[in-house]
């Protein structure tokens, strides 16, 4: 779902960046994790995971979205 509201977009131009900023979330999400409240939701992945690791487990995601 990183991606659902920028699929309904009519606009071309305001589609694909909406893309790319989701795309620029997920990135920073995977590297510097999420927390919020001092709990940690996702630890960060940078050092630990390669940029190709990274977007296979993003091209994964994509895969097992419901249509």
């Amino acid at each position: 779902k990183l991606d659902s509201e920028c699929r309904g977009m009519a606009d071309e131009a305001k589609q694909s960046a909406c893309f790319k900023e989701m795309d620029d979330f997920f990135i920073s999400t995977v590297r510097r994790g999420r927390t919020r409240d001092g709990r940690v939701y996702m630890p960060p992945f940078e050092g630990t995971l390669t940029q190709e690791a990274i977007w296979s487990i993003r091209t994964y995601l994509e895969t097992r979205r419901e249509p």
